[in-house]
C-alpha cells in the first residue's frame, strides 16, 4: 500500500521538472533564447565550395543573399521572410556545394544557450555515410535563422560533435 503515494510523489516530481524549462530564461546552463527558422532549403545554389556564416543585417542584404541562392533556380524566388532587425539577429549558414544528395542542414534545438558572452547555435550537420546510394546533383545546403538580441557578443555554430562549424562577432 505504501507503493502508490511513492509512485505519486515520483510522477508530482517529474511533471514539476519537466515544467521547469521556459523559452527565454535562465536555468543552470545558462540562459535560452528561441530560434526562429526563415529559411531552409537544400539547393540554396551560390557556388561557394566552403562552407560559410554570414550576419545579415538588414532585409536589402536577406533579400540580395534569397536572390543569390534561389535565383538560378528557374526563376522562382521565394518571399523574402519577415525579420526585425532592431529586436534580432539573422544568421545565414550554409554547407558549401556539394556534389551529391544526402547533404543538409537542421537545427538540434530550436533554442541558443547563451553564456559566457556567446550565443551557441546547435545544428545537425547531415552527410551521407559512405556507400550510400545517393543522387548525382550538386547540392548546396543553406539555413537561415533569427534570434533575439541578447547579453552576448559572439554566436558560435556547432554540429552535434560540438565541431565548430561557424562563429560571427557582432558589431
Amino acid at each position: 500500500m505504501p507503493k502508490l503515494p511513492l509512485k505519486l510523489l515520483f510522477l508530482m516530481c517529474c511533471a514539476f521538472c519537466a515544467c521547469g524549462r521556459a523559452p527565454g530564461v535562465d536555468s543552470a546552463e545558462g540562459k535560452r533564447i528561441p530560434l526562429r527558422i526563415l529559411h531552409q532549403d537544400d539547393l540554396c545554389g551560390g557556388n561557394r565550395p566552403a562552407p560559410s556564416v554570414t550576419l545579415v543585417t538588414g532585409s536589402d542584404q536577406l533579400k540580395r543573399i534569397l536572390t543569390e541562392t534561389k535565383g538560378r533556380m528557374l526563376g522562382q524566388l521565394p518571399p523574402t521572410p519577415a525579420a526585425d532587425f532592431d529586436t534580432d539577429h539573422v544568421v545565414t549558414i550554409q554547407m558549401g556545394q556539394k556534389p551529391t544528395g544526402g547533404y543538409g542542414i537542421e537545427l538540434a534545438d530550436s533554442y541558443a544557450h547563451v553564456g559566457a558572452g556567446e550565443a551557441l547555435i546547435q545544428l545537425r550537420w547531415i552527410e551521407p555515410a559512405p556507400g550510400t546510394i545517393v543522387i548525382q546533383v550538386l547540392t548546396s545546403p543553406c539555413l537561415i535563422v533569427a534570434l533575439p538580441k541578447g547579453d552576448y557578443g559572439r554566436i558560435v555554430i556547432t554540429d552535434e560533435t560540438r565541431k565548430v562549424r561557424g562563429t560571427i562577432s557582432l558589431p
